[in-house]
């Protein structure tokens, strides 16, 4: 019952209460964040390449200054939206400052293991940096709090939520009023 319990009430770092996560199947996300849009319980959506903390992981190498060393990442690709309606809480900068739509991402929101891992000392010195992810350059937006990105029983490492474009979204993640 202990781990059980402990496992209900663990602090994943951002909000999962009363969000419902629809899988795409190979439907076009816009179309159905307008549907779902339309339904009075909805307070709010988002979309996400994966679900975090449920054993779905994405990995990358990213680079920062030196072109020889990499890190390896956890990462999820979002929209805009996305940050907001799971409450995650930023120490420096802040969200993307528009979606991509079809086009390549442009930015990155890194967490705090991810700046001090880069050798960042000061998290708001990392805002405005630009670093690669396999291959493409993108600019550090914010700084968040570290979450719990894999399921519990999972060493957690440098993480990081990419700007999404429509292709990367697998899932829409939608605030449903449960009064």
């Amino acid at each position: 019952y202990k781990q059980y319990n402990f496992s209900l009430n663990y602090d994943l770092g951002f909000q999962t209460e009363n969000i419902l996560n629809i899988q795409l199947s190979g439907n076009d996300s816009e179309l159905m964040m307008t549907e779902f849009e339309k339904i009075s319980e909805i307070q709010q959506t988002s979309r996400s390449a994966i679900i975090p903390s449920t054993g779905t992981v994405l990995t990358a190498d990213l680079k920062y200054k030196d072109p020889l060393d990499s890190i390896p990442i956890y990462y999820n690709r979002i929209d805009k939206s996305y940050t907001a309606l799971h409450q995650f809480q930023f120490v420096a900068g802040g969200d993307f400052p528009f979606d991509v739509g079809d086009d390549s991402p442009k930015f990155i929101i890194i967490d705090e293991s991810l700046a001090h891992n880069i050798g960042f000392t000061e998290t708001r010195n990392a805002v405005g940096e630009v670093v690669e992810v396999d291959g493409v350059p993108l600019e550090i937006s914010g700084v968040i709090k570290d979450y719990r990105y894999a399921h519990l029983e999972s060493d957690v490492g440098a993480s990081a939520l990419i700007q999404g474009s429509e292709e990367d979204f697998e899932y829409i993640n939608a605030v449903v009023n449960t009064t």
